[in-house]
């Protein structure tokens, strides 16, 4: 349990965790830093590096490299990942039951951000 807490409680991780999901419902797969920072403007570029790398220390995201030159670095949601997806659901129902937010698609105030676990885990 104090593994989900410690995930979903840090700031930034939850948006970046729902970028990597909404990068698998839109076909991409995956994401690198700067599309990453793209989407989330508000994040300054050294706790983004952080968040990525304490994401992929604890397995919650992959690091993806490439074998060409230059070297690129992507990430992607790992089964880890994909696991707190039901989580997530369950917080932006209780979002909406309890009167953060009043859009049926909003997580957290993210209304961009919904999570339709249908398309994700086929």
């Amino acid at each position: 349990m104090w593994f989900v807490m410690d995930i979903i409680g840090q700031k930034w991780n939850i948006p970046i965790i729902l970028e990597l999901i909404n990068a698998i419902q839109s076909e991409r797969k995956t994401l690198n830093y700067t599309d990453l920072k793209n989407l989330i403007p508000d994040i300054s570029t050294k706790v983004l590096a952080m968040r990525l790398k304490y994401l992929t220390d604890e397995g919650v995201i992959d690091r993806v490299d490439n074998e060409k030159t230059p070297k690129k670095v992507r990430y992607k949601l790992s089964q880890s990942g994909r696991d707190l997806i039901p989580i997530l659901e369950d917080l932006r129902k209780l979002s909406i039951k309890y009167g953060d937010c009043d859009n049926q698609t909003c997580l957290m105030g993210m209304c961009r951000h919904a999570i339709t676990l249908e398309t994700v885990l086929k």
